[in-house]
This record gives C-alpha cells, structure tokens and sequence, in this order.
C-alpha cells in the first residue's frame, strides 16, 4: 500500500511539472498555483450557499464544504455523474443534488454524454445523446438564493455563455458574490460572446484572476 501512494504521489508530481511548463494561459494558471486556485480566497463561510455547475465527480464541491463549511447545490446533466454524486452525498445534509442542464431557459434539451466533456452544445462529434431536463438559472436563483449565492461556479462545456448572459439581463449577477468560471470554444462567436460578457460584468465585480478560456474568477465589487 506504502508503495502505491508514493507511486501516486510520484505520478502527481510529474503532471503538475508538466502542467507548468506548458504555454499561454494553461501554463500560466498552473505556474500560478492551479487547481488550487479554484477554493482559495473565496471568502466563504458556514452561512454561504455555492452552486456548483457542471458538478462532474463532485471534487470542488467537497473541497468548498470542508474548508468553508458551506452549503451546495450541484447541478450535474450527466446521468452517471449526477447518480454518483447523490451517492457520494447521501449522508451529508449540506449538499444538494439536482440532475439537469444548467442554460439559461428551462425545458428539455438533448444532452451529448462524453466523459468529462459532455454538453448541451450541438457537436459533429460522435457520441451517445440522452434528454435531460434544462434548469433556467433565472428561476433557480430567484426559487432557491434569492437573498445572495457566496459562488457560482460554472465548468458547462459552452453552456456558460447562456448561463451568465440570463445572468446579466435578469440584473442578478450583483447577488452573486464569486463567480468563478471556465469559458470554452465550443459554441459561435465564443470571443465576442466572452467579451461582452466580460465587459458586463465589470459593471458589478472585479477580476480576482483571468486565465482565458482555462480559469477566471470575479468578486463583487
């Protein structure tokens, strides 16, 4: 056993090496601490909810409840992932599970499930679809926060776009204290979208830091 975690360990510390010698924003995020940078100075507490989109095996969510004591809400399409995680949680009351799409209406959407890279985003890449439910962000926030969210983090394979863009015109981005993002290229005109989006958002929070299209977080100013 000794030898396998040391192996691990090795293993690791191989790939953050190799992490932080790549080039451009990924290099730069890792040099500058990566994935750790996702939890730190998120200026949380016990009182907090989190919204977790795109929950995946619930890593952050786990990291966010342990260090801060908060509460979470983990939006989660895929239907293995989501059913793993109400498994991971069954036993702990303050995180919450809810298998759907986060998007910006509500509804029903057809789902592409590819590992870690499942989306709600039409792709020419082959791959099994299911029909999952779409949760409006609008509704969610206004139905289950409507006194304020300590972080809303986004990793949705395109889907952010949609998300922060209901976001804006409902006016309810102010209520969000953190919003820690990942933007991809996976939908059109995704630099334009990005740069609009960005630009709104600086009428109510502040740039924490900026990775493009790797990791970015903004705090309420």
């Amino acid at each position: 056993m000794r030898q396998l975690i040391y192996l691990r360990e090795f293993i690791d510390r191989g790939i953050n090496a190799r992490d932080r010698m790549r080039c451009g924003a990924l290099g730069r995020f890792h040099r500058q601490g990566g994935n750790a940078l996702l939890v730190n100075g998120l200026e949380l507490n016990s009182n907090d909810w989190v919204l977790d989109g795109g929950g995946y095996l619930g890593r952050w969510t786990e990291e966010v409840v342990i260090r801060y004591g908060a509460r979470s809400v983990i939006v989660e399409a895929h239907p293995h992932f989501a059913a793993n995680l109400r498994k991971r949680y069954l036993m702990n009351d303050r995180v919450e599970v809810i298998e759907g799409a986060l998007g910006g209406a509500s509804g029903n959407i057809v789902f592409s499930t590819r590992g870690d890279s499942s989306t709600i985003i039409p792709s020419t890449v082959a791959g099994e679809t299911v029909s999952v439910q779409l949760v409006d962000i609008k509704a969610l926030i206004g139905e289950r926060f409507s006194s304020g969210l300590g972080c809303l983090k986004l990793n949705v394979e395109g889907a952010e776009y949609e998300v922060l863009e209901r976001l804006i015109s409902a006016r309810l981005a102010a209520r969000i204290k953190s919003i820690l993002v990942q933007f991809h290229r996976n939908v059109a005109d995704y630099e334009q979208r990005r740069s609009v989006i960005s630009a709104r958002l600086l009428e109510t929070h502040n740039v924490v830091f900026e990775f493009p299209f790797v990791w970015e977080l903004w705090r309420v100013k």
